[in-house]
């Protein structure tokens, strides 16, 4: 037939055209349907984010250093409230490399939240899915008719779920009509004997689809439709979880993120757990069949068990299995060019997105202290040569504010508390103070690096006037730094207090300077590049007030 013959209805066989149908149907049903499941559970969770806010944040940061039960559970908690394991380790991604947490204390959450990624197929066995139109309409009356926005986001919370199930309805229509495609049957049919390519076909489907729940829910479907046997699903089931770990290594390696350690830690578990479950398939599989007469809810206890048996039996080897990785790959030094660290799937979560701006922040002001230091060794050892990584650092700087002040307003456009709003307020100007800061002190360096081009000298007494400033400057921008790391109130007013005093200093050192012209001491080419260095003194000095006066402002 040709192909302009294919566009007319008419030249189909009746019978072909049947076919055709049917197969169109089948792939709108499971394709579509998955399609629902994955929207309904990113709606659920980033209301569930929403709702929870600065809570999720805290409670995940109370990892310690070292793996935990606590840890765990709290990661399974977490995960079964969020409905998505990865976004969990997203975040515990963004804490490790942040230094807000070791990988020892994430890794146990990891597997947690590993085990809390399970509960959408739990949901998929148990069939609530009959049930999606009360839920939706629970949803929209709580979204349309709540004041509050807490319930408002509760409502879009439920009418999440209530996508999510009808999804699940979708898929499993879709499987039924596969119950009549001989072809597919016959491919399964010989699939079902070659263990590794069921795990592999599950593994790239996952890492297509980008959701472990979602081919949790397509292969249960398939179980209940009985189109395949709990030995096919097992397979499977073992495959979504390679294929999940797989995904976090390539976002890892590829430079699209920043915490590879992590990422191969997610992947040695789960390696690890399925060579244990392969090895001693016989016997877990007898368990699975023990735990529920129905395929579905044997799927889906395959699907906890992995990962509850993975946890188990890993748990106390986490400090073993994490310093191999850490021998392996090495905490990586994040470049401020590429600001990983800003990822924009974290901006559903503000207050952790705010954190993560909040880290980017404090790295601006460690730099700006760098270019202080290296001023200092540019006036009192004469190291002009440095002004060329004044100048570097101060690009760098410019940078990271233009990059961290977009990622903000992203922020902004979600629905803030008034904590975060004022949080988020505080950093877009403690932004601009860092980054015009910078600029004073790349004019302090060019003026030294005039100096030394002029042979200027200073008197030992402009040199003793100068040592007093930079020692006072230096102490508060060590305090600026620790302020921002630890968002202390008391250590805002420790700045503002040494600035009262940097402002006294300078007046003295003014005054001092004063009297040495008047006694001919100093020369006016000499006396004009003095008081450029003490007005871009005490311009840095304003701006860590300003800095100072901006961290308070998140107090009140």
């Amino acid at each position: 037939m040709k192909i302009e013959n294919l566009l007319n209805p008419s030249l189909i066989p009746p019978e072909r055209g049947i076919i055709n149908m049917i197969y169109l149907e089948t792939i709108f049903y499971i394709f579509g349907g998955l399609s629902v499941v994955i929207y309904g559970i990113g709606l659920l969770g980033k209301n569930v984010q929403k709702i929870m806010g600065e809570k999720l944040e805290n409670v995940l940061k109370k990892a310690k250093e070292k793996p935990t039960v606590k840890g765990l559970l709290t990661g399974a908690a977490a995960t079964s409230l969020v409905q998505s394991g990865s976004i969990i380790v997203l975040i515990l991604m963004a804490f490790v490399s942040a230094g807000v947490m070791e990988l020892g204390g994430a890794a146990g959450m990891m597997l947690g939240a590993n085990i809390g990624a399970t509960i959408t197929a739990q949901l998929a066995a148990c069939q609530f899915g009959i049930y999606f139109l009360p839920i939706l309409i629970i949803g929209f009356l709580f979204y349309n008719f709540s004041q509050r926005k807490t319930h408002r986001y509760l409502g879009k919370a439920v009418f999440g779920l209530g996508i999510l199930f009808l999804g699940i309805v979708l898929v499993i229509e879709g499987a039924e009509l596969l119950q009549s495609n001989s072809r597919f049957l016959e491919i399964l049919n010989q699939i079902s004997s070659i263990p590794w390519l069921i795990i592999l076909l599950a593994a790239l489907l996952t890492i297509a689809i980008r959701s472990s729940s979602a081919a949790a829910v397509l292969i249960i479907a398939l179980g209940v439709k009985e189109i395949i046997n709990l030995d096919f699903a097992i397979f499977f089931i073992l495959g979504i979880n390679l294929g999940i770990s797989l995904k976090m290594l390539v976002l890892a390696f590829h430079g699209k993120h920043y915490s590879g350690r992590i990422a191969a830690s997610h992947f040695v578990f789960n390696f690890l757990g399925i060579i244990f479950f392969l090895a001693f398939f016989p016997f877990l599989k007898s368990f699975i069949v023990f735990s529920s007469s129905e395929i579905g809810r044997q799927i889906a206890n395959a699907h906890t068990f992995f990962n509850l048996i993975n946890a188990v039996i890993l748990f106390p080897f986490i400090p073993f299995l994490v310093g191999k990785i850490d021998k392996f790959l090495p905490r990586r030094v994040i470049k401020e060019s590429k600001l990983d660290y800003l990822d924009r799937r974290l901006i559903f979560t503000p207050s952790i997105a705010l954190s993560q701006a909040n880290w980017g922040v404090v790295r601006m002001s460690k730099i700006a202290y760098e270019m202080l230091e290296d001023c200092h060794e540019m006036i009192f050892e004469n190291k002009t040569k440095l002004l060329k990584s004044v100048e570097e650092n101060e690009d760098k700087i410019d940078v990271m504010t233009g990059a961290i002040s977009n990622y903000l307003i992203l922020v902004s456009q979600q629905s803030l508390s008034k904590k975060d709003s004022m949080k988020l307020y505080s950093l877009l100007h403690i932004l601009t103070d860092i980054e015009r800061m910078s600029d004073h002190i790349l004019v302090i360096a060019q003026t030294v690096d005039k100096i030394g081009e002029r042979k200027i000298k200073f008197s030992d007494q402009a040199f003793k006037d100068l040592t007093a400033v930079f020692g006072k400057i230096k102490i508060i921008q060590n305090l600026v730094i620790k302020t921002l790391k630890e968002n202390k109130l008391s250590l805002a007013k420790e700045i503002m207090e040494h600035e009262n005093k940097v402002d006294e200093i300078i007046k003295k050192v003014q005054n001092n300077h004063l009297e040495r012209i008047e006694k001919g001491v100093c020369h006016a080419e000499t006396g004009a590049l003095f008081v450029v260095l003490l007005n871009n003194f005490e311009r840095v000095g304003d701006h860590s007030d300003n800095i100072a006066y901006a961290v308070s402002d998140m107090f009140k």
